[in-house]
C-alpha cells in the first residue's frame, strides 16, 4: 500500500507489515505490527456484502475505508481483521504476502487485479493477504510515527517474502510515483523478496493493445520510472525515504531493478497470452503477439532470442497471408505484419546482415504504399532506414541520396502535423548528421546538429533515450573535431542520465561509457582510464549480455587497440586474433568488421620489428577486401591505401 491520500489526509495510511515485539518510539510503547491478512475467500464475502448492487463501484480505496471499514470497525477501534479474529471468522490468518498500491485507485480494480493474479496461478499455500485497508488499524495507525514504520517494515517484508504491486497506468504506473510505495519496493529489493506485477482486466487489454508499438512504449516507459521524484502527502516522510534509498541501494540501482522487473513481467505477460491463445486455434492473434515477443527481446537487446522468434513468425506470417486467408485486406494485413518486419530489418541490420535487411525494408514499403499511399511519412521513415543500410555498406552516394529525398519529403508532407513531421525530420537528421561527420564534412555536420539539437529536445524531451543518443553523436563528433574537453562533459552528461533512465548494465548505457573509453585512448595520459573503463564494461557485459552481443566484440576490439597503444604488442595480439576467428566464423572474411579486425591486428604485427613484414601482408590483404566491400573511393579504403603508401615508402 502507499501512504498516498491526497483526497482525505486523516485516513492516509503507510504501508506495512511486521514483527510481532512492540516498538518504543521516545518513550511511548506502541502496539506490535500487524500481521494478519485475509483470504480471497474473505474478500468475495466482502464483495457479496458491500457490492451487491454495484455500490463499490468507482469509489476508491480511500472512499471504501471512510464510508464501510471505519464505521464497521469504530465501537471497537480494531482492525478490520481484528474484527474478524474477535468474530472467529476463519477468512483471516497470518499474511503471507503484500499488496502495494495507490490509495487513489478505484477499490474494485484492486480486489479484480488480486483476484485476477492469484487465481491465474497455481499457489504453493494459500494467498493470505496483507491488504493495508483490511490489517491495520484505520483508527489509530495515523498517529504512528515514521521510526514505527522505518523499523519494522523490513523485517515484516522479509517474513512475507513477496510483494505484489498493482499496476495502473501500466506505461506510468501511479504507484511508482508515491514515496511510500518507492519504501516497499525498497524494501522488496533489500531482503530479496519476491516482487510481482498486477492489474485489472481493463489495464491489462490495455497493455496488449499499445504494446504493438514496442519502441515507442519502452521509451516512454523508460522516461516515466524516476523514483527520486516519488511524492508523499508529508514532506518528511518523503525527505527521509529518499535519505534511506539514496545512503544504500542508489535510485539508479532502483530505477533499473524496477524496470528490469516490469521487462519481465511484459515478456511473461506476453508469453502466456501466447499459450492462451494457440490452444484456442486463433493463429491471427497468435502471431500478432509473437511479432511482439521478438520485440520484446530486441529492446532487451537479446537479438539471438529476439531473431529465434522473429524469423520463423516472419514466414509463418507470409504462409498465413498466402493461404485461403483472403478475408484479411492490407489494412488489417499491415497491423498484422508491420511490427515483425520493422523490428526483424533492425535485427538484421543490428547483426551486420545487410542483404537480408534490406530485402525486409522494401517489403515494408511495399506493404505500407498499398495501405497509406507511397507518399506516407511510415514509407519515408523506411527509406531512411534503408539511407543508413547504405551508409554502412559504404554505399554513399546512394545513402545521401536517399536521406536528401526523405528530408524533403518530409518537409513537403502536407497531410501530416506539424508535430509528426517533426518527429520523422528529427530521425532523418539524425541519419544525416552522422553521414557527414563520418565523411568528415564537419562544417555540414554542425549545421545540421544546429537544427537537429533544439528539434529533438522540443519533440522527445530532454531526457528522451532518442535525445540521448543525439546528444552521444554530438559529442562523437565534437571529439572528431578534436574538441574532447566539450566531447568529454557531453558523453558524461548522456552517461549520468543513461545510468537514470536504463541503469549501469544496460546495453545503451555501457556503449556511452565505451564511447568515452575511446575518447580517454586519444590521450596518452589518459590510456589507463579507458583500461580501467574497457575492462569493466568487459566484465559486466559478459554478465548481462548474451555471450554472442556484438557489443561484447566491441569491448574486445577496443582492448586490443589500447594494448596496442601501450605497447602490450603480445597480449593485443592474443585478443585479436581471438577477436578475429570469432568474427570469421559469425560474419565471414568479406564482412567490414572482420576486416577491421583484420587491419588492427597488422597494425600490431607493424609495432614488432620481426612480425613487420607480415604486418605489411595483413594490411595490402584487408586494402584489397576493403575494394571488394566498400569501393575504392570510400573513405576507409581511401585512408589505408595512403597508410600502406606511408608503409611501402619506410620499408623502402
Amino acid at each position: 500500500m502507499c501512504k498516498n491520500n491526497e483526497e482525505s489526509p486523516q485516513s492516509i495510511q503507510p504501508t506495512h507489515t511486521g514483527t510481532t515485539s512492540n516498538t518504543t518510539i521516545e518513550n511511548i510503547e506502541l502496539p506490535p505490527f500487524p500481521i494478519h491478512g485475509v483470504k480471497l475467500s474473505y474478500l468475495k464475502e466482502f464483495l457479496l456484502k458491500y457490492n451487491s448492487n454495484n455500490e463499490l463501484k468507482g469509489l476508491t480505496t480511500t472512499q471504501v475505508c471512510e464510508s464501510i471499514v471505519k464505521p464497521l470497525t469504530s465501537r471497537l477501534q480494531l482492525s478490520l481483521c481484528e474484527l474478524l479474529i474477535h468474530e472467529d471468522n476463519n477468512g483471516v490468518a497470518k499474511a503471507n504476502l503484500f499488496i502495494s498500491h495507490a490509495w487513489k485507485f478505484e477499490f474494485l480494480d484492486v480486489i479484480e487485479a488480486i483476484f485476477d493474479h492469484l487465481q491465474a496461478e497455481e499457489q504453493e499455500e494459500e494467498p493470505i493477504i496483507w491488504f493495508d485497508l483490511f490489517s491495520n488499524n484505520q483508527h489509530q495507525a495515523i498517529n504512528y510515527p515514521f521510526e514505527w514504520w522505518k523499523n519494522t517494515f523490513r523485517s515484516a517484508i522479509n517474513e512475507f517474502h513477496r510483494t505484489i504491486m498493482i499496476f495502473v497506468p501500466w506505461n506510468n504506473p501511479i504507484p511508482l510515483t508515491r514515496a511510500w510505495c518507492i519504501w516497499e519496493l525498497y524494501c522488496t529489493i533489500s531482503t530479496n523478496s519476491t516482487f510481482e506485477i498486477a492489474m485489472s482486466a481493463q489495464q491489462k487489454d490495455k497493455f496488449m493493445n499499445e504494446i504493438g508499438s514496442c519502441h515507442e512504449q519502452f521509451n516512454q516507459l523508460l522516461v516515466n520510472i524516476n523514483s527520486e521524484n516519488s511524492e508523499a502527502w508529508k514532506l518528511e516522510d518523503k525527505q527521509r525515504i529518499h535519505q534511506v534509498v539514496k545512503d544504500t541501494i542508489g535510485f539508479n540501482q532502483m530505477n533499473s531493478l524496477i524496470f528490469q522487473t516490469i521487462q519481465q513481467w511484459m515478456i511473461q505477460t506476453v508469453k502466456k497470452s501466447i499459450k492462451e491463445i494457440s490452444l484456442n486455434n486463433n493463429k491471427k492473434e497468435e502471431l500478432s503477439l509473437t511479432s511482439i515477443l521478438g520485440s520484446l527481446y530486441f529492446e532487451l537487446s537479446d537479438y539471438k532470442e529476439a531473431l529465434m522468434i522473429l524469423e520463423p513468425c516472419y514466414h509463418q506470417l507470409r504462409q498465413f497471408f498466402n493461404e485461403d486467408n483472403h478475408t484479411i485486406d492490407d489494412t488489417e494485413r499491415l497491423d498484422l505484419f508491420a511490427g515483425c518486419l520493422t523490428t526483424l530489418a533492425l535485427l538484421y541490420q543490428e547483426t551486420s546482415q545487410y542483404k537480408e535487411a534490406e530485402s525486409i525494408y522494401h517489403e515494408h514499403i511495399q506493404l505500407v504504399s498499398k495501405v497509406l499511399g507511397k507518399d506516407s511519412l511510415e514509407v519515408v521513415l523506411t527509406y531512411n532506414d534503408i539511407g543508413r543500410l547504405k551508409e554502412l555498406q559504404g554505399h554513399d552516394s546512394e545513402a545521401i541520396q536517399l536521406y536528401q529525398d526523405c528530408l524533403q519529403r518530409c518537409n513537403l508532407h502536407k497531410e501530416s502535423t506539424e508535430e509528426e513531421r517533426e518527429k520523422v525530420k528529427c530521425l532523418v537528421l539524425s541519419n544525416l548528421t552522422g553521414y557527414y561527420d563520418n565523411k568528415g564534412d564537419y562544417d555540414e555536420a554542425q549545421v545540421l546538429y544546429d537544427e537537429l539539437l533544439p528539434l529533438i529536445r522540443k519533440c522527445k524531451g530532454e531526457n528522451h533515450p532518442d535525445t540521448l543518443s543525439t546528444l552521444s553523436n554530438y559529442a562523437l563528433y565534437l571529439s572528431n573535431i578534436g574538441n574532447n574537453q566539450e566531447a568529454e562533459v557531453y558523453y558524461q552528461q548522456v552517461y549520468e542520465k543513461s545510468t537514470v533512465l536504463y541503469g549501469e548494465n544496460h546495453s545503451e548505457t555501457m556503449m556511452v561509457l565505451l564511447n568515452l573509453g575511446v575518447l580517454y585512448m586519444e590521450d596518452k595520459e589518459r590510456l589507463h582510464e579507458a583500461e580501467r573503463i574497457f575492462h569493466k564494461l568487459l566484465i559486466t557485459s559478459k554478465e548481462v549480455l548474451n555471450e554472442e552481443n556484438p557489443f561484447i566484440d566491441k569491448v574486445f576490439s577496443n582492448i586490443g587497440c589500447l594494448y596496442n597503444e601501450q605497447g602490450k604488442y603480445k597480449e593485443a595480439e592474443d585478443i585479436l586474433n581471438d577477436l578475429y576467428q570469432r568474427r570469421l566464423k559469425n560474419y565471414g572474411e568479406n564482412h567490414y568488421d572482420t576486416i577491421l579486425t583484420l587491419q588492427n591486428l597488422a597494425f600490431c604485427y607493424l609495432h614488432q620489428e620481426e612480425k613487420q613484414k607480415k604486418g605489411v601482408e595483413l594490411f595490402l590483404l584487408c586494402l584489397e577486401k576493403e575494394k571488394d566491400v566498400l569501393g575504392i573511393d570510400h573513405p576507409q579504403t581511401i585512408n589505408s591505401q595512403n597508410i600502406l603508401n606511408q608503409l611501402i615508402g619506410n620499408t623502402e
